[in-house]
């Protein structure tokens, strides 16, 4: 699954250090796969700021016409990510509008994921 247009994609590029971030924008054909798709180098990295400074990343039927998707990290207790959390659907069931106020309640999972995935867990 391509990276730079799914949300799970965008959340870990988001965690990438800066460097590494920019070598993938630099390197990697982003490829359009709906009108939705970021395919602008510059722009991908502005939104990975905001993904990476709110905590959330979304794919706006970016990926698939007609699929929204929604996901939080999974973090370490120093921030580090370690996984993600994700929820998905058709938009025409739910909209990116509906699936950000399920925000909170992903937080709180990917929290507790957290717990029992850490070393004290």
């Amino acid at each position: 699954m391509p990276v730079h247009c799914t949300a799970i994609g965008k959340l870990f590029l988001s965690f990438l250090a800066p460097e590494r971030q920019q070598e993938f924008l630099n390197l990697v054909d982003l490829t359009r796969n709906t009108d939705n798709t970021i395919t602008d180098p510059a722009r991908l990295a502005v939104d990975l700021a905001r993904i990476r400074e709110e905590g959330v990343a979304t794919d706006n039927e970016e990926f698939i016409v007609g699929v929204i998707c929604l996901a939080v990290p999974v973090t370490t207790t120093d921030g580090q990510i370690i996984a993600g959390l994700a929820i998905s659907a058709p938009s025409a069931r739910l909209s990116i509008k509906q699936a950000l106020q399920q925000v909170p309640n992903l937080r709180q999972a990917a929290h507790q994921l957290s717990d029992l995935l850490s070393p004290q867990g």
